[in-house]
């Protein structure tokens, strides 16, 4: 997915693999329970088809990182009983 521009030299733009649209609630409590789970943000944004700065932006922007951390100790704690 490589277009190339016209003018002075050769200069090739990637695409973007998926197109830009808000997130929703539910992909992001997707995103959380994936996370939580340990799936790589490379995974998530296929699964989520999303591109991987995505990913990490959300993470950032609303500041999931608790809630994964969260969900990650309370699935240790439900298998230590």
């Amino acid at each position: 997915d490589v277009e190339r521009s016209r003018g002075l030299g050769d200069v090739y733009k990637r695409q973007p693999k998926y197109k830009p649209r808000w997130w929703t609630a539910e992909e992001k409590d997707q995103l959380v329970e994936l996370r939580a789970m340990g799936v790589s943000f490379h995974d998530c944004a296929d699964i989520l088809r999303r591109g991987q700065g995505s990913i990490a932006h959300i993470l950032k922007t609303y500041e999931l990182h608790g809630a994964i951390w969260n969900l990650r100790q309370a699935s240790i704690d439900r298998i230590m009983k």
